[in-house]
């Protein structure tokens, strides 16, 4: 009972973050949760609830997808979504910890740099985002901050990039659920059980962050998510290197 409270107020914290900002829920997550569960039961378990939330708010906004950059993206999302789960079902834990740590602490890093001059990249880099991407969502279940910032940089409008990266989570999701079940990966004890379990937690998490997205600074909040994830993802390192 103990464990599922504080997986639950982890859930819930996370996806609070997510409704103020916008994205970075598995990113807060996955390092949570793998002080308190197996790294691969806590990969598939994130990615199924992040898949059922990016259905729940995308229901409204899809029209507004730009529907020529997400044919673009798709082909090397769907490779690197199936080299990160093979990855992902063949290394070892421990290494898996390591590479973990250092990826949150570089998109924390990355994050505090500030604003970067808004110029738009050729679409020639696609493919390699999506393969990118894919391999970090397949590995990790966070390919959030590659689709983010390939996407601001070749969709200008507000509601078109919303629409665009949460029509490709959904179809990221898919594709790796799809790829986890047939890794095996899914075939964990109790993994459907926490995800049923958990994903009021999900709703209520966006609930909270819509009621507070209009008193509190979302750059104050991306700041302290930033942080967070650096303090995140030393201890990870920490624990894996030397635990």
């Amino acid at each position: 009972m103990v464990l599922w409270f504080v997986v639950a107020s982890a859930v819930v914290f996370s996806y609070t973050v997510f409704g103020l900002t916008g994205f970075g829920a598995a990113i807060i997550l996955i390092p949570a949760l793998s002080f308190l569960l197996p790294i691969k039961l806590v990969i598939p378990l994130v990615v199924m609830l992040g898949f059922l939330a990016s259905i729940t708010l995308s229901l409204g906004v899809r029209r507004f997808a730009v529907k020529r950059e997400l044919l673009w993206m798709i082909p090397g999302m769907a490779l690197g979504v199936a080299l990160g789960t093979y990855s992902l079902v063949r290394l070892p834990s421990h290494w898996l910890l390591v590479a973990l740590g250092i990826v949150v602490v570089a998109f924390g890093l990355n994050g505090l740099r500030g604003a970067v001059p808004r110029r738009p990249v050729s679409q020639r880099l696609a493919l390699p985002a999506g393969v990118v991407g894919g391999v970090m969502g397949g590995l990790f279940g966070t390919e959030g901050p590659i689709y983010v910032m390939y996407l601001s940089r070749r969709i200008s409008g507000k509601s078109e990039l919303r629409a665009t990266i949460a029509t490709l989570f959904i179809l990221s999701g898919a594709t790796r659920i799809g790829s986890y079940a047939v890794g095996g990966l899914f075939g964990q004890p109790h993994v459907l059980l926490w995800v049923l379990a958990l994903y009021p937690c999900v709703l209520f998490g966006i609930f909270l962050g819509n009621r507070l997205h209009h008193s509190l600074s979302v750059e104050q909040v991306r700041t302290g998510v930033q942080a967070l994830l650096i303090l995140s993802g030393l201890s990870i390192l920490w624990r894996a290197l030397f635990a």
